[in-house]
């Protein structure tokens, strides 16, 4: 049944060659593949003209299809001509009902000159699609599921001797390890350190490794982590055995650091060991020689036991004795060879340039080793 007649039909068709038929088709009978009084119906897809973050220009100059593929997005959206690092999103899509609605979901997990990288609030996409095929413009609709964060930038201040002003040493958010070394060096309450810096928590997360970060309360930025090889003390200035001795946590000042939530905290890992000090007496047959230091070289033992009158006269020879294992390093080195071989960790966190340190023998004694 149909009409022409605008009182019947308000909105009936204005070509009077069209017509709905109602037909009864039992299962497994086909329509006819042809019919001259038939309108075309309309169908939602014209391609994809722009699809970008507003300002990135593109190295693909392809128009992507109205049910484009993920990975045909992803590539899309990469192809941006940055000037420092590359953006990298990961892409989803979703059939959402039975007429092809298609829905992305785009995830932005490296964006240019952001620490971590995964930081930064990307504008909504410009999403543009051509009239579908009755000529009609369809909106794209672009929402944003979750707001980025703020990269990290300024500085913070750190102070190992808060009892003197103008010993603080500013820090830039991304400092180097070698410049945070040099910074923390300068300082008269720091003797030698070794300073490494990695990404914080790891390297896969926290908004690092292009891996999309899960939530809102993910913590991302830098971990410096200084080892005391030297420290100041009594002995020609230092601690006594070098590198004992146990640094007090500094003093953080984190007002000049930018981003979300932005802060800067220290943690102990491991304390320090206390350096020898005081002295000591050597008693023989009854008579103690004078108190000796706790450095007391040959010469000095040699003359003190020799002042005592229970004993004759004694020759003293005094040498370094390495007792300490390094956990975990081992080294390796060829008979006769002048290059030997580390492995197992960095010797750097250890000793301090021109530290002596035992090879071989037997642990606990020093025993036949070679410093």
């Amino acid at each position: 049944s149909y009409s022409n007649d605008a009182l019947i039909c308000p909105s009936g068709f204005t070509d009077v060659s069209q017509e709905v038929r109602i037909e009864g088709i039992s299962d497994g009978s086909h329509h006819a593949n042809t019919c001259n009084n038939c309108a075309d119906g309309v169908i939602q897809r014209g391609d994809l003209t722009t699809f970008n973050v507003p300002g990135d220009t593109l190295a693909s100059t392809s128009i992507l299809s109205w049910n484009a593929e993920a990975t045909a997005i992803k590539l899309h959206l990469e192809s941006a001509i940055l000037a420092k690092n590359q953006r990298s999103v990961d892409v989803t899509r979703t059939v959402i009902n039975k007429y092809g609605a298609v829905e992305w979901n785009v995830v932005f997990t490296q964006n240019p000159d952001m620490t971590p990288p995964g930081a930064g609030d990307i504008d909504k996409l410009t999403v543009v699609q051509d009239p579908d095929s009755g000529g009609n413009i369809n909106t794209v609709l672009v929402n944003e599921i979750q707001k980025g964060s703020m990269g990290l930038s300024g500085s913070f201040e750190v102070d190992y001797n808060s009892m003197q002003l103008g010993t603080a040493r500013e820090m830039s958010f991304d400092e180097t390890a070698n410049r945070f070394k040099a910074k923390l060096e300068e300082m008269g309450a720091i003797g030698r350190v070794h300073v490494t810096r990695d990404c914080y928590p790891s390297c896969s997360m926290g908004g690092w490794g292009s891996n999309a970060v899960m939530g809102s309360n993910t913590v991302g930025g830098f971990i410096w982590t200084i080892y005391f090889l030297r420290n100041l003390g009594i002995s020609n200035g230092l601690s006594y055995p070098l590198g004992s001795g146990n640094m007090e946590p500094p003093s953080i000042d984190a007002t000049h650091l930018n981003g979300n939530i932005a802060k800067a905290e220290s943690v102990t890992l491991e304390d320090g060991s206390a350096p020898l000090t005081g002295a000591f007496r050597l008693e023989v047959d009854g008579e103690a020689t004078s108190p000796l230091p706790y450095n007391a070289n040959g010469i000095t033992m040699e003359q003190s036991l020799n002042d005592l009158s229970t004993i004759g006269h004694v020759n003293v020879v005094s040498h370094a004795r390495a007792m300490q294992l390094i956990p975990g390093i081992s080294v390796s080195i060829t008979k006769d060879g002048t290059l030997a071989q580390v492995s197992g960790g960095d010797l750097r966190t250890h000793l301090a340039p021109k530290d002596q340190f035992r090879l071989g023998g037997v642990d606990g004694t020093g025993a036949n080793g070679e410093f």
